[in-house]
């Protein structure tokens, strides 16, 4: 059941990821590409994070590995340039580390929820999730819904004369 929770929480947010990442940008793939993206990111990070936990690894550098590993899939999976693949990435973890930073730690302070709880007992991992991914599912509506893009990623491969 865990594995379950931890598998459908990874692919969820692989998906906002990559929809919220790249439509900001103004790259709107078809929604059966992002979620085909989201079921392999689903799997990395469960993999990477096993990985460090198995190997006592301190979490942390993960995020970087993720990035990274994100990148490689948005190039060759996604089919896209290397600028959207490195900046979509970029983009998607600063709005997860607003949403870990703000939101998730300012509910668990009101509402009394200790961290071990979220990392441990079943349903709240995927509730802690959701709360993560808030600023993931705005801008995925902003920029994947609603089609409103505050970086043309296609101005700068554009070569200007000088």
């Amino acid at each position: 059941m865990r594995f379950l929770e931890l598998l459908i929480a990874y692919c969820m947010e692989g998906f906002l990821v990559a929809g919220a990442g790249l439509g900001i940008m103004n790259i709107r793939p078809k929604l059966s590409k992002i979620a085909c993206l989201a079921i392999i990111y689903g799997l990395l990070i469960f993999a990477v994070r096993k990985a460090y936990v198995t190997l006592g690894i301190p979490f942390g550098t993960h995020s970087f590995v993720l990035i990274i590993l994100y990148a490689i899939c948005l190039k060759y999976i996604g089919k896209q340039t290397w600028a959207a693949a490195i900046i979509a990435p970029l983009i998607s973890f600063f709005l997860i580390n607003i949403g870990e930073g703000m939101i998730l730690y300012n509910f668990t302070k009101i509402f009394g929820i200790a961290f071990e709880d979220i990392m441990n007992k079943t349903g709240f991992r995927l509730f802690g999730t959701m709360l993560t991914d808030i600023p993931l599912i705005i801008v995925f509506i902003t920029g994947y819904v609603l089609k409103i893009s505050a970086i043309d990623i296609n101005r700068f491969t554009e070569k200007e004369d000088i």
